[in-house]
Order: structure tokens, then C-alpha cells, then sequence
């Protein structure tokens, strides 16, 4: 405590010169010194305090009838610690902080003009504080830096058990009048910088109990840290929010010259001035993140990436908690506010928390950045601030090269022997997914040890392993175990099959180096169909051919594309078709003609839908520029509108005997014991069968003779072959059987 008889204009010992004009080297120092000021104002306190204080053996714990009558003859909005106009001395102690408080003002601005960074000059920037609202904020802080504050606030409460800083005793330390203090209640108002932003923690009328008067100043502890030198977010956020300081600038993104040229006049005219929100869309890992940081890099702002959907999978409670944290995360670092995966907002459930992102948004000075993963349009205002949508394109096969090129020369690279162009021919990926697949093929090529080489087959590998997981409940992916020798078809149609091959292995050298990339906007992809009786190869084909270009082939489940809700087979449509462009994947539509059918005349609602999802799938092949693949067994049923834009069109017939004894020889792996009776061409000229029958015998003919512990003979294939008959609903003739 300070001696009964201390003079209030005396000087704490040790205290500063407040002449000097030296600028501060660290944000660190010109809190102290702020602090220091604010030390000042409580020691002036203190000491009037004590020279109206009672002897009271139990302070602020009981009340003696002589502090009822000063109480009832002290004058409203008067502190306790006056006893009435003040003095000379206090008078030169106010006017001593006043100059400190301007020397200050001074060494702040010339260490900002040196480039010292001042975390409290910035705060009171960003958030637009007062001098006022800083002192505040200052007095708050004091207990946080050193305890003895405590003590010393609880003597200024008249209560031992209320040791932080009140309204009241700012008020009474920062404003010289009762006048004056009724005027600073406005800097601790619901608008008001210090509560609006959540500087001041407890002062909102449902957080606080009691009198404004009496509620406690705290500082909020992310302040706090922010203030001390930290650097780190708002432990609350979790993962969801990450601070991004920009690297990329928009020369070193591969993106259309006119498209570099249109962000970098966005750049320059709203450098300093309000951003529109702009929502950028576009395939998963195209590079919007990075095109957005490279947009802030020329502001010379950093990015505050929010990701939407981890937030919103913390319940409705958490994610309304998260905004204002968010909000004062993007003001505290003078950030852009980058929404990643806005789509997320666009559910018919979420309408007050879409409101909440758009009140945000709104509340926001800086630029403003919108990711989407699916559409969503932002409900409610946004502050009068325009909305620009921006379609960020997969790259192109000669942008893909570069980028494979890019990520095969980053970092520590192996010896590499890769063909890039088979890449590109074969895969449509992003940039995203183009380095993380490189990152899979050294972490491939390490497994064989040192210095071994990375070849394209281990990229090859590894762009399968990091795509081919995604397992849609719309598709279900087929095993390739077939290959080449195991089509038997005629010569004509084997090379059609191996054309649909040549089509996406020569693709780079065709779309990039003769210039047909830029001379087609659709039909780009490769679509195919397959026709013939069931069991003829068509599966087993498609098979193959994804087996030969090293792709992923899915074959699509129909019963689950298939809605009876209007729009939900469109929608399931899509995520397919977006899947597949994702991952590069082979689409295998079996029974095509079930959504492939021809357009009817529209007699009720049935028929107009039904045409609306044959018209939407016209246009999804069109866009595509992966691989399509449709079977059918009813060619005639296909609309003709799809015949038109199809690459190629194979023909399965049913097998000819000679194709049929084929057929025979390859049903059995080599390890299969077989009779010497076993005649190939017999049973190709007497069992009328397509393959997949041939295949359901000679695996029923196995089973028979195991249970037997004999070789596979006549008899088995015969008999399992008769029970084949039987399932199809043929009739058996016992000359069929010799």
C-alpha cells in the first residue's frame, strides 16, 4: 500500500522520463509504457482514496453509521474517494499524464514510420478505438500483467472480494465530470467497439448481473495474447480456421492470360477501397485457395480460411459461437475472410445459419472470398457490396503438363524417368491433385530404396491409389483382372476396342501439340457404346479397356441413380460425373437404355421429367472430357440424340461355334485339371451359349468334379450345362448332350 502521508503529484520511483522522444523498437515496450501511464491514474486514485478512507478494521465488509452519513451527503455521480473540487496537485498529476500521453502519441507514430510494428496502434485501427476506449482497455489489462493491481482495485471498490477494475472506477479515473462521465457510458454500449468486437468480455446485458456501473472490465484472454506478441488463432476455432500469409502471386498461377489480366485490374482498383464478395467455383483442388491468396498478395493482405464444413460439423450452437471469433480473428489481423466450401450453407435446414454467414460477411471491411463445392447463393444483405462470380476451369492439358513438369522438379527430387505426356493423356486432375499424387510416387519409389528411379508406373500407381478410394454408394468399382487375351471377339471389333484405347492414349499429342484443345469447347471426352445380347463381353470389354489405360472403372447402380423425387436423379447424376473428373475414373453405365431411352411426347408431368433427365445427361456427356462407357442390350430403345455424340459404337454379337470353343479354352485357368475327353469345339458347336454362360458352366462343371476329386471331363460340363439350360428357361434336348 502506499504511506498515509504520500503525495499524490509525487512520481512513482523509477518511472520513465515522459520527455523522451526515442521511438520504440518493440510492440512489447509501447504497452509497458502505455501501462505505465495507466499505473499513473490508479496511483492518483489510490491517493485521493486515501485521504478520505476510516479507520474500518473490516473494509468493504461492513458498513459503519459514519459511511451512511457520508454516503447520504455525498452528491449523485460522486466517487467515494472526493471530498469535493480538486486540488492543485491533482490538477498537475492529470496534466503530467495528459503530456505523457501525447509524448507517447509521438514516439508511436515515428516507430511506425520506421516500421516497428505496435500492437496496440494496430488494435485501435482495426477495431476503431477511442483514446478513451484504449484506456479502457489499458486499466482491464493491468491485473493480467502484475497481481498487485487486484489489491489495489479492490481498495478503489471498497471491497475486498471485487478485485478487477468496474465501469464505475474507469469512468471515475478517465472522465473529469459528472457531465463527462454520463457522455462515456456510450463506449460501453451493445454498438460499441470494445463489446460489438468482444474486446471487453461481460459487459452485454445478458452476460452481466447488476448495475452497468458495477460490472467488471476484462479483457478478453485472445486479446490478451495478441497483445503479449502471440501468434496464434483463437484456440476455439479448432481446425477449422487457419491464417494463410500469401507466397503465390497471380504471374506464377497457370491460368488464361485474360483471366490473369481481368484479377489483376480487381487488384488494382479495389486496392485500399470496398471489395465486392467474390465467389470463385470450381473443381475440388483447381487451386482457388492459392488464387485467392495470390489476389491478397497483391493487396498485401493475409487470408483467414474458414472451412465451413468442419465448422458446421460441430453443431448449429458451436458454429453461431464461431462467427464473432472468426469476425474478430479477420479484424485483428487486418485479414481477407476467405469462406471455403460455401455450398455447405445451401441445405433448406440452414437457412438462419446462411443468414448469420451473410451478416458476417456483411459486418466485414476487408475483402471477402467465397469458395464454392456447390452452389449457394448468400441470403440476406451483404452490406450494399456487390456479389462477383468467378468459374475457375480445369486446367487444360498443356496447364497440366506444366504442372506436372512443376511438381516433378520441386523439391528433392529421385532420378526420374516419366512420361508426362501419358500422364495427361490419361488423367484430367488439378493442381492439387497433381502434387499430392507426385508426393505418393517418391514415398512409392523410396520402398524400393535408395536410389532407385521414379518411373511412370509409379506415378501411375500412386494417382490410383489416391483417387480409386472414393467409393460412391451410387457405383460400384469393378475389379480389372481381365485382359486382351481374354476378348474374344472378331478382328474388327477387337481394333475398334483398341481405337477407343489409342483415342486417350494420343490425346496430349492431338488436343496440346496440334492445337485441338482450343478449337473445341465440348466433346472433348471419349463415349462409347456397347450393344449385344447379355453375356457377350460387354463388362468384361470395358474392363479391359480401363485395365490397358491404367484407369479405375465404375459401374454405375442404377436402383440408387434412379429417384422417384423430382431433380434427385439429376443431382445424383452430377455427383458422378464430378466424381469422375475428380478422380478420372471410367464411367460404366450398364442397361444403359434405362436412362438413355428415347424422348417420349409429353402427355403428363412422368414423361416432361423423364425428358429432362435425358437432356441433362445430353449435356453432362458433352462436357465430359473423361471416358463414358454404355451397354445395352436393346440398341433400338437408345435415343438418337445420344447415337449422334457417341465416339464409337462396338457391336457384340452373339459367339459363332469357332468363337464359342475360344471361349471354352480361356474359361479354365491353367491349374484346373481337365479330362483328355474335354473337346473344345464339340462344346462349342453343341452348347449355343453366350460367354458369361459359358463361364457360369465351366465354373458349376469345376465345382462337380471337386466334389468328385476328379478332373474336369464331358460329363461334368454336360451336366452343369443342362442346369444352365434350366435357368435360362431353354429347352433341353437329350440330343443336344450327344
Amino acid at each position: 500500500m502506499l504511506e498515509p502521508h504520500h503525495n499524490i503529484a509525487e512520481e512513482p520511483e523509477g518511472a520513465p522520463d515522459p520527455a523522451g522522444d526515442a521511438p520504440f523498437a518493440r510492440s512489447l515496450d509501447h504497452l509497458m509504457a502505455e501501462l505505465d501511464r495507466v499505473d499513473r491514474m490508479v496511483r492518483l486514485g489510490v491517493a485521493q482514496a486515501r485521504l478520505v478512507a476510516e479507520e474500518d478494521s473490516l473494509p468493504g465488509l461492513t458498513i459503519s453509521e459514519a459511511e451512511i452519513d457520508a454516503l447520504l451527503d455525498r452528491a449523485p455521480g460522486e466517487p467515494h474517494w472526493t471530498t469535493g473540487p480538486e486540488g492543485p496537485e491533482v490538477i498537475a498529476v492529470k496534466e503530467a499524464i495528459e503530456r505523457q500521453a501525447a509524448v507517447l502519441s509521438r514516439r508511436a507514430a515515428e516507430s511506425g514510420r520506421r516500421g516497428v510494428h505496435l500492437r496496440l496502434v494496430a488494435l485501435a485501427e482495426r477495431f476503431g478505438l477511442t483514446r478513451f476506449d484504449l484506456d479502457v482497455l489499458l486499466l482491464a489489462l493491468a491485473p493480467e500483467i502484475d497481481l498487485r493491481y487486484e489489491r489495489l482495485f479492490a481498495y478503489l471498490n471498497d471491497d475486498i472480494t471485487r478485485k478487477r477494475p468496474t465501469v464505475n472506477i474507469g469512468l471515475f479515473l478517465l472522465a473529469a465530470s459528472f457531465e463527462e462521465r454520463l457522455a462515456a457510458r456510450r463506449h460501453f454500449a451493445p454498438r460499441a467497439p470494445l463489446v460489438r468486437h468482444g474486446l471487453l468480455r461481460g459487459l452485454d446485458a445478458a452476460a452481466r448481473q447488476g448495475s452497468l456501473l458495477a460490472a467488471p472490465l476484462e479483457v478478453e484472454e485472445r486479446i490478451i495474447w495478441y497483445l503479449l506478441g502471440s501468434e496464434e488463432l483463437d484456440p476455439r476455432l479448432g481446425r477449422g480456421v487457419r491464417l494463410v500469409h500469401p507466397r503465390a502471386r497471380l504471374e506464377e498461377l497457370l491460368l488464361p492470360e485474360e483471366t490473369k489480366a481481368s484479377l489483376l485490374r480487381l487488384a488494382a482498383s479495389h486496392r485500399g477501397q470496398t471489395w465486392p464478395v467474390v465467389t470463385l467455383k470450381g473443381p475440388e483442388s483447381v487451386g482457388k485457395t492459392s488464387l485467392v491468396e495470390a489476389l491478397c498478395g497483391e493487396i498485401g493482405v493475409p487470408v483467414l480460411v474458414v472451412d465451413l464444413e468442419a465448422l458446421l460439423a460441430e453443431g448449429d450452437a458451436p458454429f453461431r459461437a464461431a462467427l464473432p471469433l472468426v469476425a474478430r480473428e479477420a479484424r485483428l489481423w487486418s485479414a481477407a475472410l476467405c469462406w471455403d466450401g460455401s455450398g455447405a450453407l445451401g441445405a433448406a435446414d440452414r437457412k438462419a445459419l446462411e443468414l448469420a454467414v451473410a451478416a458476417a460477411i456483411a459486418e466485414h471491411d476487408g475483402p471477402v472470398f467465397l469458395l464454392e463445392r456447390g452452389p449457394w447463393a448468400p441470403a440476406g444483405a451483404l452490406g450494399g457490396r456487390p456479389l462477383l462470380r468467378l468459374e475457375i476451369p480445369r486446367p487444360r492439358m498443356a496447364e497440366q503438363a506444366a504442372l506436372w513438369n512443376a511438381a516433378l522438379r520441386a523439391g528433392d527430387a529421385p532420378a526420374m524417368a516419366v512420361d508426362v505426356a501419358a500422364l495427361t493423356s490419361r488423367f484430367r486432375l488439378t493442381g492439387g491433385q497433381i502434387h499430392g499424387a507426385v508426393a505418393a510416387a517418391r514415398a512409392l519409389c523410396l520402398t524400393r530404396g535408395q536410389g532407385a528411379v521414379m518411373s511412370t508406373a509409379d506415378v501411375l500407381q500412386a494417382c490410383r491409389l489416391r483417387h480409386g478410394g472414393k467409393q460412391s454408394f451410387l457405383a460400384r468399382k469393378v475389379p480389372l483382372v481381365h485382359r486382351w487375351d481374354d476378348v474374344v471377339l472378331r478382328e474388327d471389333r477387337r481394333e475398334l476396342l483398341r481405337a477407343i484405347c489409342r483415342f486417350m492414349q494420343q490425346r496430349n499429342q492431338v488436343f496440346v501439340s496440334w492445337g485441338f484443345d482450343d478449337k473445341l469447347s465440348l466433346g472433348k471426352g471419349l463415349s462409347a457404346l456397347f450393344s449385344g445380347p447379355p453375356g457377350t463381353g460387354k463388362t468384361m470389354a470395358a474392363a479391359v479397356i480401363a485395365s490397358e489405360l491404367e484407369l479405375d472403372l465404375y459401374q454405375i447402380d442404377l436402383s440408387q441413380v434412379v429417384s422417384k423425387y423430382i431433380g434427385e436423379t439429376e443431382k445424383h447424376l452430377g455427383e458422378l460425373f464430378d466424381e469422375a473428373e475428380a478422380t478420372s475414373a471410367i464411367l460404366f453405365f450398364d442397361e444403359a437404355d434405362a436412362l438413355f431411352g428415347k424422348r417420349t411426347e409429353v402427355r403428363d408431368a412422368h414423361d416432361r421429367y423423364a425428358n429432362v433427365e435425358t437432356s441433362y445427361l445430353l449435356q453432362r456427356i458433352d462436357a465430359h472430357e473423361g471416358v463414358v462407357i454404355l451397354a445395352t442390350n436393346l440398341l433400338k430403345n437408345m435415343d438418337e440424340a445420344f447415337m449422334r455424340r457417341l465416339s464409337f459404337i462396338v457391336d457384340f454379337p452373339f459367339p459363332s461355334p469357332k468363337e464359342r470353343a475360344a471361349i471354352w479354352k480361356r474359361a479354365f485357368p491353367a491349374e484346373t485339371p481337365l479330362d483328355p475327353d474335354v473337346d473344345f469345339e464339340r462344346l462349342g458347336a453343341r452348347l449355343e451359349l453366350a460367354g458369361g454362360s459359358i463361364r457360369n458352366v465351366a465354373l458349376a462343371a469345376a465345382m462337380l468334379a471337386a466334389e468328385q476329386a476328379a478332373a474336369v471331363g464331358m460329363w461334368h460340363l454336360f451336366r452343369a450345362a443342362r442346369l444352365e439350360f434350366q435357368k435360362m428357361g431353354k429347352v433341353v434336348k437329350d440330343e443336344t448332350f450327344g
